[in-house]
């Protein structure tokens, strides 16, 4: 058998052979270019792309397809999506900015939460914001505590149960900041109806979201699996209302 010829990857040093394009270890290419304006606006660009694609499949996929997208991850289809920490962090980072650019020039937010900015106030919303992260964070580990905790659910741990939750939390994220741009055209009964909006459809994607990961990973009647479904909703929405609830009336007793 005749020997293939072998070369050292740049990068890692990891031997790879002469026809091959990419190290398989840590995927450098094998021929490398020297460096130009050309050749770094090409390599850019196909980064950009592949990275925009990765982002597009990924969002299309969390948006349209609840559950589905944690369920490609646990079955190991995971280069061709943006990671759960990575989502989360970065739908994070724009939900926050976004929110306080919001509310900060918003006419309509203003005088929607006009109860709540009197006395000079006004800082007591934005230091809300700032908190934000805190409770987004907080939050999703308790999702992900309360899937993980519901026993009958066979093959889901923490580390699932968690992953799960980022998902959910990324989704919860991206719909506030669309039913918040109504809140920049409209007043009064159009923003009540945008916060109705949020809730019905949190709760219907939470529904299918819980719905297909038990169907994949529980064996348990589907009567069982409503009940779970159902349970781990009414504990979240629970805890959730108490928590925000708790955190604001503590704030505000501070005296600010």
């Amino acid at each position: 058998m005749a020997k293939i010829p072998m070369q050292n990857c740049k990068n890692c040093n990891t031997p790879v052979a002469d026809t091959a394009r990419y190290c398989d270890q840590c995927g450098q290419a094998t021929e490398l270019k020297s460096f130009g304006i050309w050749n770094a606006t090409h390599s850019f660009f196909d980064q950009y792309i592949a990275l925009e694609g990765t982002a597009w499949r990924t969002l299309r996929k969390l948006v349209t397809e609840p559950g589905e997208l944690s369920i490609t991850y646990m079955e190991g289809q995971r280069a061709s999506f943006v990671g759960p920490i990575r989502l989360f962090f970065s739908t994070s980072f724009v939900f926050i900015l976004l929110m306080s650019l919001m509310l900060e020039n918003s006419l309509a937010l203003k005088t929607y939460y006009s109860d709540l900015l009197f006395s000079g106030q006004e800082t007591v919303v934005f230091e809300l914001l700032q908190s934000a992260f805190v409770i987004l964070v907080t939050l999703t580990l308790s999702y992900a505590a309360l899937v993980w905790l519901v026993k009958a659910i066979h093959h889901i741990n923490f580390g699932n149960a968690l992953l799960i939750s980022l998902h959910f939390h990324s989704f919860s994220m991206l719909l506030i900041l669309l039913a918040s741009l109504l809140f920049w055209f409209t007043s009064g009964a159009g923003q009540a109806a945008a916060e109705w909006f949020v809730v019905a459809v949190l709760t219907v994607y939470m529904a299918i979201m819980l719905w297909r990961v038990i169907q994949y990973s529980s064996k348990q009647h589907s009567v069982v699996k409503i009940v779970l479904v159902l349970g781990i909703m009414a504990l979240y929405l629970f805890f959730y209302v108490g928590f925000m609830r708790g955190f604001v009336e503590g704030f505000f007793s501070r005296g600010i």
